[in-house]
C-alpha cells in the first residue's frame, strides 16, 4: 500500500509531512510570454514561483549579454518573481535588428 493517499477533496496525505490542501498540478506551473529584442515572442512553461533568471535560463539566454529587462512593459530585475501570463522582454547587448 502506498504512503500517499489522494482524496476526492484534493487533500494529499503524506505520512512523512503535513497535508497539502487544494494543490493541483495546474497550481504548480505558470505560462509566460518571453522574447528577446529583437526576436519572436514565444511561450514558456515554468514552475510557479519562478523569476526572470529562471525564464532566461529556460530560453537559453546568455545572461552576460542582458542590457534591459521588461516585465509587463515595466523595467524589471532578473530576480523579479513571475506570475501566470506575464510578458518578459529581454534586450541584449550586441543584438542586431532584421
Amino acid at each position: 500500500m502506498s504512503d500517499d493517499i489522494i482524496t476526492e477533496d484534493a487533500v494529499q496525505i503524506d505520512t512523512n509531512s503535513t497535508p497539502v490542501v487544494g494543490q493541483s498540478a495546474a497550481d504548480s506551473f505558470i505560462t509566460i510570454r518571453f522574447s528577446t529584442a529583437p526576436g519572436a515572442l514565444s511561450s514558456l512553461v515554468l514552475n510557479a514561483g519562478s523569476n526572470v533568471n529562471d525564464a532566461m535560463s529556460a530560453a537559453g539566454i546568455d545572461t552576460s549579454r542582458v542590457k534591459t529587462i521588461l516585465v509587463n512593459n515595466i523595467v524589471g530585475e532578473s530576480n523579479n518573481t513571475l506570475a501566470d501570463q506575464d510578458t518578459v522582454v529581454v534586450a541584449l547587448h550586441g543584438a542586431k535588428g532584421n
